[in-house]
């Protein structure tokens, strides 16, 4: 996997600035891969989009995350920076079995990890109750309670807790978790890294950036955005700092 340059920033983040979230995930490994079939790409697991997400955000953006929140007591901003090597977990690519099988409570389940797919379709839900539910529907290929067969959404919530606990053992890196801890009153709290979304917001505000700098230079220069976007970013700024003296 190479680095994203510029002229395919601009293309991810054009592409995908109307889509949701998880559909930004797809668009910006699409970019990445061509050579790699979209259809492959939706079918990742959760923790392998994020696993080459990581990747290609470490190898585009450089080996920090500095990133922010808002402590939940005092309302305080935290930023805080981290390795991606800190939160890039060591599971295989891919991963060698999607199905799992669950007994608990009397209780017999086949079940698979959510992938890019089940994501979107969960995204595209009113409220985070139904997402649940329909990411359940989806997941769950057979659950029987002795010798009956039980619908998906009839599953009690000790089962689908289960299953949850397997599906972060088997997948850890679906799930980043910080700990973090309020400078100014102490509070510490979990927060959840959906480098998706991280990596989307940094390439968005980078895209915006971009934008300037061939406004900039075509207007100066009269160079095409092509042109402009094959050029170092060192070298553009070099140039718009010419332009502005």
């Amino acid at each position: 996997m190479q680095s994203l340059s510029a002229q395919q920033i601009l293309q991810a983040w054009e592409r995908g600035r109307d889509h949701p979230p998880a559909q930004r995930a797809l668009d910006l490994l699409a970019t990445a891969l061509p050579e790699v079939q979209r259809e492959h790409l939706a079918h990742l697991t959760v923790g392998e989009r994020d696993a080459y997400l990581l990747h290609l955000r470490e190898k585009t953006l450089g080996s920090t995350l500095h990133g922010g929140a808002e402590c939940p007591a005092c309302n305080v901003r935290l930023e805080f920076s981290l390795a991606v090597r800190d939160v890039l977990q060591d599971q295989p690519i891919p991963l060698p079995a999607r199905e799992m099988e669950l007994a608990a409570d009397g209780y017999a389940v086949r079940f698979r990890l959510p992938d890019g797919e089940d994501m979107a379709a969960a995204g595209s839900c009113r409220d985070v109750p139904v997402a649940r539910s329909l990411l359940i529907t989806r997941c769950v290929l057979a659950a029987r309670h002795g010798e009956s067969s039980v619908a998906p959404e009839d599953l009690p919530a000790a089962v689908i807790a289960a299953m949850g606990a397997g599906m972060a053992e088997r997948d850890p890196q679906a799930l980043v978790e910080l700990r973090l801890t309020c400078a100014a009153c102490t509070h510490s709290w979990t927060a959840v890294l959906d480098i998706g979304s991280f990596f989307w917001t940094e390439l968005a505000a980078l895209s915006q950036r971009l934008v300037q700098e061939v406004h900039v230079l075509a207007g100066a220069y009269g160079w095409s955005e092509r042109e402009i976007l094959a050029l170092s970013a060192a070298r553009r700024q070099a140039y718009i700092e010419r332009v502005s003296q």
